[in-house]
């Protein structure tokens, strides 16, 4: 690519285009996460509450490494244009849904559909952008976030309070078509894809083993789906190192950006996610914000990660891969403190500043890995490690919101369905008159788990430090004009 800091159409139309398509996701995110108290008021299943999260990181989980090796097989806008197409349509479903196990089956649906076309639209900021730029591109591509930030939740707070919160689902169907439109005619691919065929043993297996994995994380049939995840795990790994044309190529795990990097993103990419999954029940269930401020509070949490975002993209050329990483995982730690100080009488800002530091933490963290792993190997590759990223954060993401939902629907008891009335109170005028030990009960429940939160929060940090080590940052390198380690740089020549 051209070194220069003009920006050509090529690169513009890009921009927009994945811009564009990133926005759906974007918006979904903020305004399901603003409706989900409401919706299991209305459905019931607060016992399955995590599971309306899980099975749609479960299915983006799944579909991310696939549709990252499409992309550089097939093209990237066609597989984009694919994954838009089927989150359409699992939105529309999830609005028609008529109980809680109906959403989760059609929340996975919208998982798969995400899991196809939003790492493509990242892969692609690498094909449009050199190394120089890269960093800085990143950080303004989490301008999305931060739209989606400023509407999502005020628009699903707005929709969930006046209509309903099937709405808030509806809502994305037009805004996909739309996003669609605009990448069929902007997105021009700048590199020609290679040949080669996915290899559909590999995904079978690396399909098979996630899915075991992660049902046996959320404590379905654990005794039996955790050792087949293993045993998966290991047929992976020899398809994987016999194929001519891998799904993912093992070697690549020894450049220490990535190996290093994709472990540190799956242990912080637990708590952030948990954040996000635990915060809002506890200000709209303990402290009996209406939906509009639960909005606020989903918000606050995507404004920190944009924030965070952003100034990686200035710190990341000067202080390095490490350091940026390191820092990140400090936020996140100050973050997960905040939560554990939380009663019911907190005052709203404690929560909301929780939100942000634990946001600013992830966005500082996901950009150095993201972009060192782009910078590590050639284009062709560059579809599979942007995905990997994208999976391994979204495989630490539904282990820890699995494993932390066993642990809060444990300490509701045989109380749960009755706490599903504290989700209800705030939109409902005639919602029954709450006893107080209810509420001290659900307060009990969601301190558990910030405290388990704060310890993973503790943990990752300490791998963050000592996994990064490997790291030999050169903050200074005027040919690339960013940090690059020495493998990586040997990778990518």
């Amino acid at each position: 690519m051209p070194q220069s800091s003009r920006v050509s159409r090529t690169q513009a139309l890009g921009v927009i285009a994945v811009i564009s398509s990133t926005l759906v996701a974007a918006l979904d995110a903020t305004i399901v996460g603003t409706a989900m108290p409401t919706v299991i008021g209305d459905l019931g299943g607060i016992d399955r509450y995590a599971w309306a999260f899980s099975i749609y990181l479960l299915a983006l989980t799944v579909a991310t490494p696939i549709g990252g090796k499409l992309a550089d097989i097939a093209g990237r806008k066609p597989v984009c244009l694919a994954g838009l197409a089927l989150f359409a349509l699992s939105s529309a479903l999830c609005g028609l849904a008529a109980n809680m196990d109906q959403l989760i089956a059609f929340r996975a649906l919208q998982g798969l559909g995400a899991g196809i076309h939003f790492p493509v639209g990242i892969t692609v900021m690498g094909d449009l952008f050199d190394a120089n730029a890269r960093a800085r591109i990143q950080g303004f591509f989490s301008t999305v976030w931060i739209a989606a930030a400023l509407v999502g939740p005020a628009v699903g707070g707005v929709v969930t309070e006046q209509l309903s919160w099937r709405w808030g689902f509806y809502i994305s169907v037009p805004i996909a078509v739309l996003a669609a439109l605009i990448l069929a005619l902007g997105l021009r691919e700048t590199h020609p894809h290679r040949a080669g065929t996915l290899d559909w043993p590999g995904a079978a297996a690396l399909s098979g083993a996630t899915i075991a994995l992660l049902l046996g994380a959320n404590g379905t049939y654990t005794l039996v789906l955790i050792p087949a995840a293993a045993a998966l795990g290991a047929v992976f790994v020899a398809i994987e190192r016999r194929s001519r044309d891998p799904l993912i190529d093992l070697s690549l795990l020894r450049i220490p950006l990535i190996g290093a990097g994709l472990v540190v993103y799956a242990f912080i990419a637990v708590v952030l996610f948990s954040v996000q999954t635990y915060l809002p029940p506890y200000v709209q269930g303990v402290q009996g914000a209406r939906p509009t401020e639960v909005g606020a509070l989903v918000m606050i949490m995507s404004l920190g990660w944009s924030s965070g975002s952003i100034a990686s993209g200035f710190l990341l050329p000067r202080a390095g891969f490490r350091t940026t990483i390191v820092l990140g995982s400090l936020f996140l730690l100050a973050g997960t403190a905040l939560l554990t100080t939380l009663v019911p009488l907190t005052p709203a800002i404690v929560p909301l500043v929780a939100g942000y530091v634990c946001g600013t933490g992830i966005g500082l963290t996901a950009v150095p890995i993201v972009v060192g792993a782009q910078s590590a190997v050639e284009t062709p590759q560059r579809g599979i490690v942007t995905s990997l990223a994208l999976f391994v954060q979204s495989l630490g993401a539904s282990i820890g919101v699995g494993v932390l939902g066993a642990l809060f629907a444990a300490s509701l008891g045989a109380r749960a369905d009755e706490a599903e009335i504290l989700l209800q109170r705030s939109v409902s005028p005639n919602a029954p008159v709450v006893p107080p030990d209810l509420v001290e009960l659900l307060a009990a429940a969601l301190h558990s788990v910030y405290l388990a939160l704060f310890g993973l929060a503790v943990f990752a940090a300490l791998i963050a430090w000592r996994l990064t080590r490997s790291i030999r940052d050169h903050p200074r390198d005027r040919e690339r004009g960013q940090p690059l380690p020495e493998s990586a740089g040997n990778a990518s020549r």
